[in-house]
């Protein structure tokens, strides 16, 4: 359905960003940013988050549930004021990008579980792979690896690009 293209359109943009991280913060980006190479992947990330918490929060204006709506996003503001307090202090800028993933996954699960009676959701084989591909991809950035490795990730994301958005890219064409 809906949602599942909307994951594995967002994965696979997410996919080609992670697969490019290397690239980007090597020969794009001031040498002061290079440490941002890093918070990248856990904020790619937490993207995948927000823009399925986003599709579960349209569906509940929708069914008419702004109070729940309104209650994930209080709870997800709550958790990230806790995590940014408990994790800054010791991790710094990590700490940030990770209260931030927390919050926009508790987001996601919490509206889940709200809309559990309202929808029927059945992961696609296309999520799955997608899914799999980001882990793979996000490991992938806190790896050392040479530029050969980095070229071969790529063109395995192009690939994953092209696999996943084929119909997409099929329509266009």
């Amino acid at each position: 359905g809906v949602l599942n293209k909307t994951i594995v359109s967002i994965s696979s943009v997410i996919i080609l960003l992670l697969a490019c991280n290397f690239l980007m913060f090597e020969y794009l980006f001031d040498v002061g940013y290079s440490e941002a190479r890093y918070l990248l992947p856990i904020l790619a990330l937490s993207v995948e988050f927000v823009v399925i918490s986003q599709f579960y929060g349209g569906i509940q204006i929708g069914l008419m549930q702004p109070k729940k709506n309104g209650l994930s996003t209080a709870v997800g503001a709550l958790f990230s004021l806790v995590a940014t307090v408990v994790f800054v202090p010791i991790m710094g800028l990590y700490g940030a990008c990770i209260s931030t993933l927390l919050s926009n996954v508790a987001i996601t699960a919490l509206r889940a579980m709200m809309l559990k009676d309202a929808i029927i959701y059945k992961l696609d084989f296309s999520v799955i792979v997608s899914l799999t591909a980001i882990a793979y991809f996000f490991i992938c950035c806190y790896l050392p690896c040479s530029l050969l490795f980095v070229i071969i990730n790529l063109l395995l994301a192009l690939f994953f690009f092209i696999f996943l958005n084929r119909d997409l890219i099929c329509w266009i064409a």
